[in-house]
């Protein structure tokens, strides 16, 4: 999930890199691109059972993470950007 894709360059180069590794590592991939507030994403995607959420936003990249649930109630992790991609197909396995 992308939060303001559609503000940001960076963002979206950062959210678009990590859908194709993650898809590149066998993971199916949803990426929401769409201008909506962060919380309709967040219902919708509790709505529809997917089983990892990843949130990427400005101000996690300036600081260096992406957020990470995995399941549903689970605690957020936070990823480095560069080891999200290896972090979450390893997970898979």
């Amino acid at each position: 999930m992308a939060l303001n894709h559609t503000k940001s360059a960076t963002l979206r180069q950062a959210a678009d890199n990590l859908a194709a590794q993650l898809e590149a590592g066998g993971l199916a991939t949803l990426l929401d691109d769409r201008a909506e507030r962060p919380g309709v994403k967040f219902a919708d995607a509790d709505l529809i059972g997917l089983p990892r959420r990843i949130v990427i936003g400005d101000r996690g990249l300036r600081e260096g993470r992406i957020e990470c649930r995995i399941g549903h109630g689970a605690e957020v992790e936070a990823l480095a950007p560069n080891e999200a991609a290896a972090r979450l197909t390893d997970l898979q396995r």
